[in-house]
């Protein structure tokens, strides 16, 4: 991934899609598949303690065809929605679409929703709505909930693919290898993790 602001002024980006893709679940997945040849993704990079990921920052672009750029969220939080906009427009001189989810939230203390971006700006926009399965929204706070109490199985429905956690193996207690069977520690902290269980 690589910073917004490394962007060429002359590059031909003509449409854009703006989310913090914190698990690229099936929802964001519907919002990056309307990103034509010319697209990028503009990641909004929070701060450590409002993350709360399911997928590291530098594993996203292994989920989107377009290019993923990020911005920090501390950057853009204190600029209206005029001029977050024109922010966007004087990077991308060529952009004319935005692509966003419903539930997509701009401008300082969020005021702006995803339907007034063509209220203020000259920009066309794709906004996707609420999707669910089986009457579960497909939202990352539902899938957090969902890994965090073990159940796994809906979690991975709602991402559209296995949740899986990479991290450094580290030594444990030498319970597990002492009274039933070796068991391998993970330190995994940039990674929601589920229900303690073996």
């Amino acid at each position: 991934m690589k910073k917004f602001s490394s962007i060429s002024k002359n590059a031909n980006i003509k449409s854009i899609a703006i989310g913090k893709f914190d698990s690229m679940h099936l929802a964001h997945k519907a919002i990056l598949d309307k990103l034509g040849e010319n697209g990028i993704v503009l990641l909004i990079k929070m701060p450590p303690n409002l993350c709360g990921c399911m997928l590291p920052y530098n594993k996203r672009q292994d989920y989107s065809q377009n290019e993923i750029y990020y911005i920090d969220f501390d950057e853009i939080s204190s600029l209206s929605g005029v001029e977050f906009l024109e922010m966007l427009k004087n990077r991308l001189s060529n952009l004319e679409h935005i692509i966003v989810g419903s539930d997509f939230r701009f401008g300082k203390n969020r005021i702006y929703g995803a339907k007034d971006i063509e209220n203020i700006s000259n920009f066309t926009t794709t906004i996707i709505g609420e999707m669910s399965i089986n009457g579960v929204p497909i939202h990352s706070s539902h899938i957090r909930k969902y890994l965090l109490n073990g159940d796994i199985k809906l979690a991975n429905k709602l991402l559209g693919r296995f949740y899986c956690i990479e991290g450094e193996v580290i030594r444990g207690q030498g319970i597990g290898n002492n009274l039933l069977f070796p068991t391998i520690n993970i330190k995994a902290d940039e990674y929601v993790l589920p229900q303690d269980g073996v």
